[in-house]
């Protein structure tokens, strides 16, 4: 079954994301997989995105012994900056069984589609046989749609976006 979701709550499927040619050894790309009950918790740690994404979506297809996660941001209007984030989404009601999960986000450092494995098990709690994507979530500093005053007294990511743009 194949599932999207952007962070936004709507439903997007979206394609590549521009690729810039630096090396940022500040961002570590660590996923982190967590499963409780038939929910799978996937976390990727000091991701490297735009300083001013509109939000981030995911495409999840779940198949009997496989689970594949892309990660998407969505650009309209880019920063000439990029910055590291914790980005989160929970896969829901995962039927039982053992899954090797595979991770990709598109890595600005190569422009090339990076893929991170892990080996799970989701046991038995009742489930169906239908996953959705559950919430997601980002560093506080990437909520988008919400305007900033500049005249804030307060020095936040959130005020330098809003000068920014």
């Amino acid at each position: 079954m194949r599932i999207a979701v952007a962070s936004a709550g709507a439903l997007f499927l979206l394609g590549f994301a521009g690729a810039a040619s630096a090396q940022w050894m500040f961002c570590d790309d660590r996923i982190v997989v967590t499963v409780d009950g038939s929910t799978v918790h996937v976390e990727h740690i000091g991701a490297l995105y735009n300083c001013c994404p509109d939000g981030f979506a995911y495409d999840v297809n779940v198949e009997p012994g496989r689970i594949d996660i892309f990660e998407h941001e969505i650009l309209s209007i880019p920063c000439t900056c990029l910055c590291c984030i914790d980005l989160g989404v929970d896969i829901l009601d995962v039927p039982a069984g053992d899954y090797t999960l595979y991770f990709s986000w598109l890595e600005y450092d190569t422009g090339q589609w990076e893929v991170r494995t892990r080996e799970i098990t989701v046991p038995e709690v009742g489930q169906g046989n239908t996953s959705q994507v559950g919430p997601t979530s980002r560093s506080p500093c990437y909520e988008p749609g919400t305007p900033v005053d500049p005249e804030q007294k307060e020095t936040t990511w959130g005020r330098m976006k809003a000068l920014y743009k």
